[in-house]
């Protein structure tokens, strides 16, 4: 889906399962629902939820939004409810909930350029990955030493600036 804002278009692409392994390689987890979550609801709802989040994401990633609703206030609105979730689930023991955490206190330390942000996040990712929970187990084992690096050096330079 690409939305061209100087012709106020969205225009999907059809894209076969083996490229689009290419791109969500290169990208950091992707905003998504599960079929599972669409099927709890009516058919009606669920298109009603999917178009929404589509929406939704148009306007968080676009200089000229889409006029439709205000979808950064729902979307932040829809942020905060999730992260009051994932946070009574990681308090309460849930290894998934903790690996969500993780990224989410990841994304405020680099965002909001604050350590104590990096270092909540590097302990619920360990802890989910004592856990047993695999996302995690890798992410700890593979990438994570870089990444931490990475929002070192871009807390640092937020301090000198």
């Amino acid at each position: 889906m690409h939305y061209d804002e100087a012709e106020q278009k969205i225009i999907f692409y059809t894209v076969s399962t083996e490229e689009m392994l290419e791109v969500r390689a290169k990208e950091f987890e992707g905003a998504f629902t599960t079929i599972a979550e669409l099927k709890k609801v009516e058919p009606q709802e669920a298109e009603l939820k999917f178009g929404s989040m589509a929406l939704s994401i148009i306007d968080h990633f676009s200089s000229i939004k889409t006029g439709i609703r205000d979808y950064t206030a729902i979307s932040k609105a829809a942020h905060e409810k999730y992260v009051s979730e994932i946070e009574v689930g990681a308090s309460s023991g849930n290894h998934e909930d903790e690996y969500h955490l993780f990224m989410e206190y990841h994304s405020r330390a680099m965002q909001e350029y604050l350590i104590e942000h990096l270092e909540k996040a590097e302990a619920l990712l360990k802890s989910s990955a004592v856990g047993g929970y695999e996302p995690a187990i890798e992410l700890l084992a593979s990438n994570w030493a870089l990444m931490k690096s990475a929002a070192l050096r871009r807390i640092e330079r937020a301090k000198k600036a």
